[in-house]
């Protein structure tokens, strides 16, 4: 017979996973009107993240993450490169023995890097700038063996950094970044 506390520590366990895939820019990021101050510019890129779970009990748990973004320009041979951390809390479901689905909610800080391009009102300078970051990750997985699963994610990050060189030119001092990421990739309970 087995106590409370062997079935809790049966359900709580951690994991690790490893996922890289799209990074597509929405919005205004995507946008190539060289009329609007908010245009990026962006094209579809590349994402990678490192995420670390704990699983709490049968339905919620907790996210960290670090990921990198990186986006071309339109124009040119510069990108657009993000990278940041983001925690928050993992609400998810277990379908049967094998599949599951997590919805999580994300709060963090990234580091922008904003090429250097050129625009109707002039060039704007390379920028650098940390800022505030939000968005949500929604994932299905899929228990390929007793400790590995194979997962199919998809993501969303919003970002608005200060960028001093914007104002040079007569533009809002803030490059709204918007995107979606699909990603793929594995998972390792431990």
């Amino acid at each position: 017979m087995c106590s409370a506390q062997e079935n809790k520590d049966k359900i709580a366990f951690s994991s690790v996973g490893v996922t890289a895939g799209l990074n597509i820019p929405i919005r205004c990021y995507a946008a190539r009107d060289p009329g609007k101050n908010t245009s990026g510019y962006a094209l579809t890129g590349f994402s990678l993240q490192i995420d670390f779970s704990r699983y709490m009990n049968d339905y919620a748990g907790l996210k960290t993450k670090i990921y990198f973004a990186q986006n071309r320009l339109w124009q040119g041979n510069k990108s657009y490169t993000v990278f940041g951390w983001m925690a928050g809390p993992l609400l998810y479901k277990r379908f049967d023995s094998r599949w599951e689905a997590g919805l999580v909610p994300l709060i963090g800080i990234s580091r922008v890097f904003m090429p250097g391009f050129e625009t109707e009102k002039g060039l704007l300078p390379d920028e650098r700038a940390w800022t505030f970051t939000w968005g949500v990750d929604l994932g299905v997985q899929y228990q390929a063996s007793k400790n590995s699963y194979i997962l199919l994610q998809g993501g969303h990050l919003n970002m608005k950094p200060k960028l001093d060189g914007l104002t040079q030119l007569d533009y809002r001092n803030e490059q709204h970044l918007l995107m979606m990421t699909v990603d793929a990739g594995m998972r390792w309970r431990f």
